[in-house]
């Protein structure tokens, strides 16, 4: 399996701030709703920033190669490949 895109004190920390709007509902609604919406702001941006970082990563792999203009190696691509097959295939499982 996978690592998690998202860090885990990331979503920790998020899930904490998500709990504690659902709790002030009552008391807040409004602020509670405003609450969540940024949590789901906060989560949309830390995923975004994950994955252009892993795309950044993949890209250099084959684009790059050792830095020495030489064209990467059949297997290095083949590696490469299914890394973007797994990420993609994450992607359209959310």
């Amino acid at each position: 399996m996978s690592e998690p895109l998202v860090p885990r004190a990331a979503r920790e920390e998020l899930g904490e701030r998500l709990r504690q709007a659902l709790a002030e509902f009552v008391d807040s609604p409004r602020r509670s709703v405003k609450e969540a919406a940024d949590v789901l702001d906060a989560a949309a941006e830390r995923l975004t920033a994950a994955l252009d970082d892993h795309r950044h990563v993949l890209r250099a792999d084959w684009d790059r190669a050792g830095g020495d203009r030489t064209p990467p190696d059949t297997e290095r691509l083949r590696v490469t490949l299914q890394a973007y097959r797994e990420m993609a295939e994450r992607l359209l499982r959310v």
